[in-house]
């Protein structure tokens, strides 16, 4: 490929590249709706709110998880939303009403919500009742509880326990509902097909731009195509997958993120080592057959690596141990079989039997760490094979000072082609209701 165009391809996926991650890290931003006044708050992420910092802090999110686990149970959903003051320009009465429905309380078409208001420093509070929740928490109950339940509370300075006491009893109120929940909160349903949705979108952008790629490198009787295409898809989709796998958070994802990557990775082997290919059409037969197939297995072993059982045992290191050291053997067997003789013969011999020494002490080494009994032998044994390895591969011992001229070097050649790597918390709160009557209670201490 000649420079200006390979220039001009670098550029183009950079700017793909740029493309597909600014369209995966856009985050969903949250309004607090668009017909709501310039002094309502943006809609809180959280079922338990303190913006005042004078709560206790472990407390007010352990309330928090328990008015998720309340909706996964019944979806329901009460909010509890404590500031120091009622904001300027509106009354306590009102400013219930638009957040409950700006906020969307509620689940969509039940509208069954609560809001708990609660502001300190203006010594008032007020629960807003959802129309699904008149039925179970009608406006004398609400009365009962700001009085009877909170207001002793916040009277001797105890404001978590009030704040606690208010929730749990409108808690047991809205259990007089007959709603059932589905186990996950609104807000789990809607990160988990937002994310889904999302995937899908960027894995049909990762596949043009593959399809691209491909288009442009096409040349009769080169691969270069299918490499470009594979690459160009492959990474995106890793990077796609990846990020959603943070958002959906399950394991499907992160081995289908792990699967794309070993696929990129097998498309690198395949690319890099398709010199050797066309060099082994110049060797003997069986030579020939061998080197090719240690091709194979070598992108099948890396193919398979993202659906090793997890969490990892020894006996699966070991099996990956021996599949790779058979891979090695391969190339060990594809160069005794050719016609070179003397050191050329020797190296491609060597090499892979030091690798393959290096291999068999990594199941070794993690075994002692796990054991408390990891030493510097397993640290630069391996590293010291590796290394003379290395240089046996490259004929660096020969005194040749160059490797990888002959199908025993079996180093990485690359004719061009492709080459390159906000989560949310299970008890957010997030709504789709906010119809209310206007039922309820305000009250005062």
């Amino acid at each position: 490929m000649d420079t200006p165009h390979r220039v001009g391809l670098v550029a183009r996926r950079g700017r793909a590249a740029f493309a597909l991650a600014a369209l995966l890290a856009a985050p969903a931003l949250q309004a607090a709706g668009p017909d709501a006044p310039p002094w309502l708050p943006a809609r809180p992420g959280r079922y338990a709110t303190d913006l005042t910092g004078r709560l206790d802090a472990a407390r007010v999110a352990a309330l928090n998880e328990t008015l998720a686990a309340f909706e996964r149970q019944t979806s329901t959903q009460v909010l509890v939303y404590v500031a120091p003051k009622v904001p300027p320009g509106t009354t306590l009465e009102e400013f219930a009403s638009r957040a409950f429905k700006a906020w969307g309380i509620g689940q969509k078409g039940k509208d069954n919500g609560a809001l708990f208001a609660v502001f300190l420093d203006d010594r008032v509070m007020r629960i807003e009742v959802g129309y699904g929740l008149e039925g179970a928490l009608p406006d004398l109950r609400a009365r009962e509880i700001t009085s009877d339940v909170v207001k002793p509370h916040f009277k001797s300075g105890d404001f978590i326990g009030g704040v606690e006491a208010g929730a749990q009893a409108i808690v047991a109120a809205a259990k007089g509902e007959p709603y059932v929940g589905t186990g996950k909160t609104t807000n789990e349903i809607t990160v988990h097909v937002g994310g889904w949705k999302m995937l899908a979108s960027a894995l049909g952008i990762c596949f043009v731009i593959g399809a691209l790629g491909a288009w442009r490198t096409f040349k009769r009787g080169s691969l270069e195509w299918l490499f470009t295409g594979v690459g160009l898809f492959s990474f995106f989709a890793a990077v796609a997958l990846a990020l959603g796998a943070v958002v959906v958070q399950t394991e499907v994802m992160v081995r289908a993120a792990a699967f794309m990557a070993a696929v990129f990775a097998a498309e690198r082997i395949a690319e890099g080592t398709q010199r050797f290919w066309r060099l082994a059409a110049e060797g003997t037969p069986a030579a020939r057959l061998v080197r090719r197939l240690a091709v194979v297995a070598m992108m099948l072993v890396v193919l398979a690596l993202p659906f090793v059982p997890w969490p990892i045992v020894p006996a699966a290191e070991w099996v990956a141990v021996a599949a790779c050291d058979l891979v090695l053997l391969m190339v060990v067997l594809a160069n005794l079989l050719e016609e070179d003789s003397g050191w050329t013969r020797a190296r491609g011999v060597l090499w892979p039997l030091f690798y393959m020494g290096a291999l068999a002490l990594v199941p070794l080494a993690w075994a002692a760490f796990n054991r408390g009994t990891f030493s510097d032998f397993y640290a630069y044994t391996p590293v010291g094979l590796l290394v003379a390895g290395t240089i046996v591969r490259r004929g660096g011992l020969a005194g040749g000072g160059g490797g990888g001229g002959d199908g025993s070097g079996w180093s990485g050649g690359s004719s061009g082609g492709y080459s390159s790597d906000s989560s949310s918390s299970s008890s957010d709160f997030s709504g789709g209701g906010g119809s209310s009557g206007g039922g309820g209670s305000s009250d005062s201490w």
